[in-house]
């Protein structure tokens, strides 16, 4: 005989109890149960409008890969009315012509699933060309249901989230290209500053060299038209005293006498000057020559001082494109130790080698700390900014070493290669001196007119950077909120997209493929949440890091 269903008998009456209470009792539990089943059917109806409402495809697949339910993004993303899918393979119904042994999602889907059953994180990202889309697909076991205290495992069931996250990757690789772009630009306008900067300074040589013939024209003209006047008055006051003398005028040929001298002394005169502009042996015979003259000179003039010399070089070895820069070396130089060393001898030394052309001149003098001129004036500290920047203009190493009280050295070498390549350029045309600040004005006015368009488009290029980084925070916010249920708090900030926070097992990170970045200014941004504006607040200050501005220094937000 078949037994009948296992069914709860119905409490009988107590003997003495009130049949109708009993019926009430019954009739109360009956209400109350009804009313539980109407708040459960009430609550999964809601939980499935909230996930018919999700953008994202969401089904519940078997251990087949089968389809056991899914949320109405099925027919958003155009694969099905939801009751048709129900059954179907999930990879036939995203690729219904393709094989499955030669398709890349299917293998990551394969692979994903292996990693799910052996308990570790299930996630990865595609770029499906049958759908058009760059899918992140996040798969989970179902978590075990609980029945009578005890949990009842879901067979092989499994929650696949399929988002399209094609407009991120668009945005990062539009971020990307800008970023280039950007990098290129900068390149490109670095090597035009480093241009002109090379061309400033070229200029810079050739007004030096210009002043160079200036001074050598005035010397030129001292000696031919001053000398030469002063010379013939000369001769004629000779010739007067001669005449003089044969008619006997004693006091017009004293006179006479006192005056030729005068004239004397003032020829002499021109003459050093025209020496202390260019010595014409520079140009006669040669730098060392010149050198040589100019420190017997300085040993007439300042008797107390030796000048000890050894020019183991001759005029001709010395190419005609270091000849000036060598002797106002030697002048920049003794003059200093006239004016400051106190020194009682001076060394002059000139030597050359195969590699190099050099010069030095130490005194026994005083000394002095070099760093003690790290703060000197525009004059450069005795003159030394201009020997250093001789030096380094022709292509020279300029040193110092100097000590109190133990005298000074000062040498400069010259590569003998480059010497020769800047005696081969000597002979090309220069620039006038008029030539050369019209180009500088020219400059300065490019300069002024392209300089301030140039760094507007680069802060434009910031705060677009800015607001595509703060969409992908967005879309990487979202991702987080899907799998913990909520925003990460301000405390833990947008830091928390990329490390897990403790006792949270649903984060499914990271969200980022790279760490949080700083804004396009090096400030860090501003996470808020809940925010004053929307869910959370993404805040960068701008250039000025602080809030408010305008232009470049306006805020950029998320909302």
């Amino acid at each position: 005989m078949a037994s009948a269903p296992w069914i709860d008998p119905l409490p009988l009456p107590h003997r003495g109890s009130n049949p109708e209470a009993a019926v009430g009792e019954n009739n109360s539990k009956e209400t109350q149960n009804s009313a539980v089943h109407s708040a459960i059917a009430r609550a999964k109806q809601e939980w499935e409008c909230t996930v018919d409402a999700l953008t994202q495809v969401v089904c519940v697949i078997d251990g087949a890969r089968n389809v056991v339910r899914a949320n109405r993004a099925i027919e958003t993303w155009c694969l099905g009315r939801v009751r048709e899918v129900q059954g179907r393979n999930l990879h036939q119904l995203l690729h219904p012509r393709c094989d499955a042994r030669s398709c890349a999602f299917s293998a990551e889907l394969d692979e994903a699933w292996s990693a799910l059953l052996a308990g570790g994180a299930a996630d990865f990202e595609v770029r499906d060309p049958i759908l058009e889309r760059v899918l992140s697909v996040t798969l989970r076991a179902m978590t075990p249901t609980v029945q009578d205290g005890a949990e009842r495992p879901t067979a092989d069931l499994a929650v696949i989230v399929l988002s399209d996250i094609t407009e991120l990757h668009n945005i990062h690789a539009d971020l990307e290209a800008m970023n280039e772009q950007l990098e290129t630009r900068i390149e490109a306008r670095t090597r035009e500053l480093n241009a002109s900067r090379d061309e400033l300074s070229a200029l810079s040589t050739q007004l030096m060299t210009a002043q160079e013939h200036e001074r050598k024209r005035i010397a030129q003209e001292l000696h031919d038209s001053i000398g030469q006047s002063m010379s013939a008055i000369k001769y004629s006051l000779e010739r007067a005293v001669a005449i003089f003398q044969g008619e006997g005028m004693h006091a017009a040929t004293e006179l006479l006498k006192t005056t030729i001298v005068r004239v004397q002394q003032t020829l002499e005169s021109t003459r050093s000057i025209a020496m202390n502009l260019r010595p014409s042996l520079l140009d006669d015979l040669g730098a060392v020559s010149a050198v040589a003259w100019f420190c017997r000179e300085f040993n007439e003039v300042y008797a107390p001082i030796r000048i000890h010399t050894d020019l183991a070089v001759t005029d001709a070895s010395v190419p005609e494109s270091l000849a000036t820069p060598i002797f106002r070396t030697v002048q920049e130089t003794l003059n200093n130790v006239a004016r400051h060393a106190r020194a009682s001898n001076v060394f002059v030394s000139m030597q050359s080698t195969d590699c190099e052309l050099s010069l030095e001149v130490s005194d026994d003098g005083v000394g002095f700390d070099p760093t003690d001129l790290r703060g000197a004036s525009a004059d450069g500290g005795h003159g030394l900014r201009g020997l250093r920047e001789r030096a380094s203009k022709t292509g020279g190493t300029f040193s110092l070493r100097s000590r109190r009280g133990c005298g000074t050295v000062v040498r400069v070498g010259w590569p003998v290669a480059h010497a020769r390549s800047k005696a081969e350029s000597a002979s090309q045309t220069g620039f006038t001196l008029l030539e050369l600040l019209v180009v500088m004005v020219i400059i300065g006015i490019l300069a002024g007119f392209v300089a301030p368009r140039y760094f507007m488009q680069v802060g434009k290029s910031q705060v677009k950077a800015a607001r595509a980084q703060i969409d992908s925070f967005d879309k990487a916010l979202d991702q987080y909120r899907v799998d913990m249920g909520r925003y990460p708090t301000t405390e833990e900030g947008l830091a928390g997209l990329m490390g897990s926070p403790p006792g949270e097992p649903g984060w499914a990170g990271p969200y980022l493929k790279k760490a949080v970045p700083l804004d396009p200014w090096g400030h860090p941004y501003v996470y808020v949440s809940p925010g004053e504006h929307s869910e959370v607040d993404i805040v960068s200050y701008g250039k000025d890091g602080q809030p408010g501005g305008t232009g470049e220094s306006a805020d950029v937000t998320n909302w």
